[in-house]
């Protein structure tokens, strides 16, 4: 279903829509999409961009990502993850995140590997057109409306993806009786995810920053 969903985006957004992924599109859209893929996820379906805007095909597989029963970069590695992440040696942390990426289910592995290399590709050309030098200001405008790209770095991208594929099972730290309450459990969960959300989002940063055949291959 994931690879259907990058092949749909990639033919319908030809890569340039901005804001890609951050932005959110219509809800009745993106339940009609899910509605379709639903029926039969192995079909070749045919999308009507006249009816869909890239924004609900985004929304769709971002949907997907995160109604998965168990995220792609699992809950029982999710520590493991970040604290590979905060290594200050680059190579050693890119060994870590190969060693981890053994670790993931055969299935989890497969999504992660195409997901990754698609969002590398995004993030690659936002990074070239970030760094380029800004047209001068008495310089005609030539361009059309999406020739700034996606705007959707690494880091956009990222902050956006990371909440859906990277969380900690949300264990509550005290066991509710007479001097807790269901609503002072929820907070301390939401603000331990939020102290944490620096951290899932550079994580994921890496990954999608860098992506390369390699990152597949642990050396010994």
């Amino acid at each position: 279903m994931l690879h259907v969903h990058i092949l749909i985006i990639q033919n319908l957004l030809g890569m340039d829509t901005q804001g890609i992924f951050r932005q959110s599109g219509s809800a009745k859209r993106i339940e009609s999409l899910r509605n379709m893929f639903d029926q039969d996820p192995l079909k070749d379906i045919q999308i009507d961009d006249s009816v869909y805007l890239p924004h609900d095909i985004a929304g769709v597989l971002k949907l997907y990502l995160r109604e998965l029963p168990e995220p792609l970069l699992t809950m029982r590695l999710y520590k493991c993850f970040i604290a590979a992440s905060s290594c200050n040696s680059i190579a050693v942390r890119q060994q870590l995140h190969r060693l981890l990426l053994t670790l993931l289910p055969n299935a989890h592995r497969a999504v992660l590997e195409v997901l990754l290399r698609f969002l590398s590709g995004i993030g690659n050309a936002a990074e070239m057109t970030a760094r380029s030098e800004p047209r001068p200001p008495s310089a005609p405008n030539t361009t059309n409306a999406n020739s700034a790209g996606t705007l959707m770095t690494y880091q956009n991208l990222a902050l956006v993806i990371a909440p859906n594929i990277l969380r900690e099972e949300m264990r509550p730290e005290t066991t509710p009786g007479k001097n807790s309450s269901s609503a002072s459990l929820a907070g301390n969960l939401a603000g331990r995810e939020l102290l944490d959300s620096g951290k899932v989002t550079e994580c994921v940063r890496q990954l999608i920053s860098g992506y390369n055949d390699a990152m597949w291959i642990v050396r010994i």
